[in-house]
């Protein structure tokens, strides 16, 4: 059981003086660079293939002017899974693209986004 708390101060005497943290300029635990390392020595991340891109690009453009036309909601989800069927692949994982990577849907996500958040902060 704890003992009683008493105003008056401790039982135990003084508090002990508070210790000084430990020196911030001891450097001894950071490695050392390597200043002889040559920048080719690291393996470059690919580039993306700007032409496959740019196809998947018309395709993405070709298939919202084809939901324009028939008169149906546009939605980023509905464009990219008509451009999937105009491009004949089953995912954009197949594709290796992600669909943020392609500026057409990027930019229907990003208006997607601004509806919502207005029809969430007025209605």
């Amino acid at each position: 059981m704890c003992p009683p708390f008493r105003r008056g101060g401790s039982s135990r005497g003084p508090a002990p003086p508070l210790q000084s943290p430990p020196p911030i300029n001891n450097l001894t635990n950071f490695p050392v660079l390597n200043r002889n390392l040559r920048s080719n020595q690291f393996p470059t991340p690919p580039r993306p293939n700007v032409e496959v891109l740019e196809r998947i690009n018309r395709a993405v453009v070709k298939a919202r002017l084809d939901l324009l036309a028939a008169k149906e909601n546009v939605s980023a989800w509905k464009v990219s899974q008509a451009a999937l069927l105009i491009l004949k692949v089953d995912s954009w994982e197949s594709l290796g693209f992600q669909m943020q990577e392609v500026h057409s849907l990027h930019q229907l996500i990003a208006i997607e986004g601004k509806v919502s958040f207005f029809h969430y902060i007025f209605f």
